[in-house]
């Protein structure tokens, strides 16, 4: 026998559309009565839901009734909140950790004589509320707690029991010195008040609850209450399954992953069966799929015999599968399917996950194509323009003022220290003349070169800005609402632009309002907290900003939308993808570290699988819609995924019963977007660029030449096209640097040593390197500490090869700089060469010397020309190419490998085999320089992989990957 009032909204069909239709058809013939229904819905999201389609059902204007979020109560949206005594104002998530993480500080230190660090508090206070909400939602009394560990379990479960004396004493304390509430317990407190005052005066007016599976008792309290003490109290259900067989029915109660587990404990709890439920008698006639219905039914249930199934095509159509290989690829199918379903029907579309990246991945694919579309679910709040300032801020502070996050701070599109164009013109000047390179100070920045003064005058400027917060920081311990408000007084002073003051600028627009609002909610919440060590406040600020959302209020898009799971349960779209279908995606286990799943149900908390059964209800309602979509993705970050168990119960169903559910359209997108669609894949020819000959260069250096040997493509980039690539932020000497020092040392200590007896050498090359390295980097810094062992053990070993190469020179010559030229084609070419060393010996022969503290030379590119310096430098010394030495044979070229990190070496030649790589290298200059003269000898990218990929700094420009 059917029981009056209780409903049920059956699986496939739009939920709040036929809500709407069943109100308007129930009251909407007297608009004054409609007015007066008390619709109770799970969350806000129903409720803007209802009032839309109740418009779409209106047809015109209409009054609207009473439509509240029962999941978000409050005294404001309470029926005759004037009747219910208003629970204590619940704290605030901010203030609630602060307070959370004290007294977490102070048990570690009564526990393990050590304090804590107040950031590493705060987020075991954030994992702590977790625990305490999950308590207070379930009504389990701490004193649950004081039972869960037995005296014979291991220490650590002891000491995490007497961690919770941090709930069970401290904590009501706390919330009764603060005159305040937690959240749930206080909307537990809201709901069992408004379900007592409607047991003593029920009202005479229909209160519908809908939409909701009664998950938290306070909620199945009031949903009982309306069932039974309301005279016009209605409970319509969301997808009750009434064609399940009984005998599987009954046993639901050992299957908390069951999607139907919800609801059969919901009508235990109303105290009546499934068989007393009725089917709302509108709109329920249409798009009811009884055979998707049954599918969904079998893949469910766990004892199902799945190898007897037939299925009729029409439970599979409508249903396909995309398998991605990446989130990015799942990403981009997903805003494909998006566009092509927008481009190509009048269809509402909607994307469902849990996974927030893969809806931002998807919402910037879809914006790349001009189309706006937000996440319902919000966006991180720390991700916001003005909180990326703020953190920049402290970031930059506290770690004195790193290049790349100076850069970072000063390129912010916020910052405009009073003047956004002189602002913009000034940070680009300091990133390519001081910024980029190698740093030779320490902290804030100083600038060198044409523009100094006017880049110091403005840094000064900036600096004066942030000076407040600096000072702040160097105090040790200091007020917290101190720190916090010179803090907001330098994010709007660099904020300050010339026609706005900084707070204006700051907290304009969506973004700057939430963010403005939790910059107040946090001023509130620290009002009287102790002070704080300065160099905790930065991990303070980001940790507080962790799992806040905010949301924009412009408009949605019309048709397309990104809800959660739990948004999206009661709506109905006519295409619905379901996105992020892997393991612990969804559905999500919520596990936590300080309970076992034993102590869970002793304590009487739910068990995990109660979260799996929810995921499994949700998932079960999307896929009622016409058109589903299955998306996951099988790696993330490099790692193996597995997919989501309800994606593989359907799979294997599907498979048992012989239906495929790959969708042609989707499959092209996959080979196309995995590279595998061979047939219309058409590589492209690498890059020939052959300039006209008068545009081709006419000097060479050494170096140039090698690179020309080895990657022609750069010499074209450099020196036709005159592009130079950018060095990197803030290099340290530690690389670049010390090189530059053994040459400096070099050129001072050769002709110490020449002529005149000294004492001590290997001092003195200490000595001269001490001095030097003072130009570079502080005595007492990471990069001398790195250096000075490489230099005591360098120091004996040149010392003792000076000493043998002085007894058999007669001069030498240091840093000089030889020109040649040389006919080629009809046009006069200039080669150059710097040699390090040049020294006569006795027998009237020179020998040139290169000093090597960087990457290795290999002997066999210096026999094959691929290094041609020291053979270039030899040829050009016998053709009388250096001004300052007389023409003389050379008779030993050799490299003096004084790198860092490897043992000290000299790579010579005797005379004999130098002969011959003097002629290869004679030869192949000019045979090299003579095919680049012609106009149609390309400069080909990188021939034969001679130049090692991650010294091919022009690789992007020529688009290798595309071809290679």
């Amino acid at each position: 026998m059917a029981r009056e009032h209780l409903y049920n909204i059956p699986f496939g069909v739009p939920f709040l559309d036929a809500l709407a239709e069943g109100l308007l058809a129930r009251f909407g013939k007297d608009p004054l009565l409609l007015a007066q229904v008390r619709v109770l819905l799970p969350n806000r999201r129903s409720c803007l839901g209802l009032q839309e389609a109740l418009f779409r059902k209106a047809g015109n204007a209409t009054l609207l009734p009473i439509i509240q979020p029962v999941g978000d109560a409050n005294e404001t949206e309470l029926i005759d909140a004037q009747d219910i005594p208003v629970p204590l104002e619940a704290v605030s998530r901010a203030k609630r950790r602060l307070l959370l993480s004290g007294l977490i500080r102070q048990w570690h230190k009564e526990k393990h004589g050590r304090s804590l660090r107040m950031d590493q508090a705060m987020q075991l206070a954030e994992a702590l509320t977790d625990t305490l909400d999950e308590m207070q939602q379930e009504h389990v009394s701490f004193d649950a707690l004081k039972s869960l560990v037995p005296d014979e379990l291991a220490e650590h479960w002891q000491l995490t029991l007497d961690f919770f004396t941090v709930l069970t004493r401290q904590w009501p304390e706390v919330l009764k010195r603060e005159a305040t509430s937690d959240r749930v317990l206080r909307m537990n407190q809201l709901l069992e008040a408004q379900a007592q005052q409607w047991k003593k005066h029920p009202p005479a007016i229909p209160v519908i609850v809908a939409g909701t599976t009664g998950s938290i008792p306070a909620t199945r309290a009031l949903i009982h209450t309306v069932l039974h003490y309301l005279p016009q109290g209605y409970v319509v259900l969301p997808g009750l399954d009434q064609g399940m067989p009984e005998e599987q029915w009954q046993a639901l109660h050992r299957v908390a992953s069951h999607p139907q587990y919800g609801l059969h404990l919901l009508l235990k709890a109303l105290g009546a069966e499934r068989k007393e439920v009725t089917i709302w008698p509108y709109g329920t006639a249409m798009q009811h799929n009884k055979n998707r219905e049954t599918l969904l039914r079998m893949a469910m249930d766990p004892e199902a015999d799945w190898g007897k199934l037939a299925l009729p095509p029409e439970a599979v159509q409508g249903i396909a599968l995309l398998d991605a290989d990446t989130i990015g690829q799942e990403a981009m199918m997903i805003a494909m399917m998006m566009r092509h379903h927008l481009e190509t029907s009048a269809k509402q579309i909607a994307l469902v996950t849990h996974d927030r990246a893969l809806a931002r991945y998807v919402i910037a694919h879809l914006r790349r194509w001009g189309i706006d579309i937000d996440d319902s679910a919000g966006l991180p709040l720390n991700q916001s323009p003005p909180m990326v300032l703020m953190r920049l801020i402290l970031s930059a502070a506290t770690q004195h003022y790193n290049v790349v996050v100076l850069l970072a701070l000063l390129k912010h599109p916020l910052v405009a220290c009073g003047d956004k164009a002189l602002c913009r013109r000034n940070v680009r000047l300091l990133e390519r003349e001081c910024l980029r390179g190698v740093i030779k100070y320490d902290g804030w920045p100083v600038a060198t070169g044409k523009h100094a003064v006017l880049l110091n005058r403005w840094l000064e400027k900036v600096r004066e800005r942030l000076k407040p917060l600096d000072d702040s920081l160097a105090k040790g311990r200091v007020s917290f609402q101190v720190l916090m408000q010179v803090h907001l007084q330098v994010a709007e002073a660099l904020a300050d632009t010339d026609d706005l003051a900084g707070h204006k600028t700051l907290w304009q627009g969506d973004e700057g309002q939430n963010c403005r609002e939790f910059i107040e909610e946090l001023t509130e919440a620290i009002a009287g907290h102790p002070d704080v060590y300065a160099e905790d406040y930065a991990g303070v600020f980001d940790t507080l900003l962790i799992g806040r959302q905010y949301h924009l209020q412009r408009g949605q898009h019309p048709r397309l939308h990104i809800l959660s799971p739990l948004e999206a349960r009661l709506h109905q779209y006519d295409v619905v993808i379901l996105g992020g279908l892997q393991e612990g995606v969804w559905p999500r286990y919520h596990h936590s570290f300080w309970m076992s799943e034993a102590m869970r149900m002793k304590a009487g908390l739910p068990s995990a699988d109660r979260e799996v059964g929810l995921a499994a209800h949700d998932f079960v309602q999307c896929c009622a819609a016409p058109h589903v979509y299955l998306s996951w993705h099988a790696k993330a970050e490099g790692s193996p995924c597995a997919p989501s168990p309800f994606l593989t119960r359907l799979q294997t169903v599907l498979k048992a019963a012989g239906k495929d559910i790959s969708q042609p359209l989707c499959e092209v997108w996959q080979r196309e977007l995995s590279g595998s669609y061979a047939k219309v894949v058409v590589p492209i020819a690498p890059p020939m660029p052959a300039p006209p000959v008068e545009a081709r260069p006419r000097k060479y250096s050494a170096s140039l030449l090698a690179t020309l040997l080895k990657n022609p493509y750069e010499v074209y980039v450099r020196k036709v096209l005159g592009i130079q690539p950018l060095e990197a932020l803030g290099l340290s000497p530690a690389g670049r640097e010390f090189g530059n020092v053994i040459h400096r040392v070099m050129e001072r200590y050769v002709p110490l040593v020449a002529h005149t007896a000294q004492g001590d050498k290997e001092a003195l090359i200490l000595h001269l390197t001490q001095e030097e390295m003072a130009q570079v980097a502080e005595p007492e810094s990471s990069t001398a500490v790195l250096w000075w062992p490489a230099i005591q053990r360098l120091a004996p070993w040149i010392a003792e090869q000076e000493d043998k190469v002085a007894e058999q020179r007669t001069a030498f010559w240091l840093e000089v700089e030889g020109r040649m030229p040389i006919e080629i084609t009809g046009h006069t070419l200039t080669i150059t060469a710097k040699a390090d060393r040049i020294d006569q010996m006795r027998d009237g022969m020179l020998s040139v010397v290169d000093y090597k503290t960087g990457q290795e030379i290999k002997a066999s590119e210096i026999k094959t020309g691929l290094q041609p310096q020291l053979p270039l430098e030899a040829w050009m010394l016998e053709e009388g190419a250096y001004p300052e030495i007389t023409a003389s044979p050379v008779s030993s070229v050799a490299f003096w490998n004084l790198a860092r990190n490897k043992p000290p070496e000299i790579e010579s030649y005797p005379e004999q085999k130098l002969e011959e790589i003097k002629k290869l290298t004679r030869e192949g200059v000019v045979k090299v320089l003579t095919f680049f003269m012609q106009h149609d000898a390309p400069y080909l990218s990188n021939p034969e992989e001679k130049q090692e990929a991650a010294y091919d700094r022009f690789a992007h420009l020529a688009r290798r990957k595309e071809w290679h």
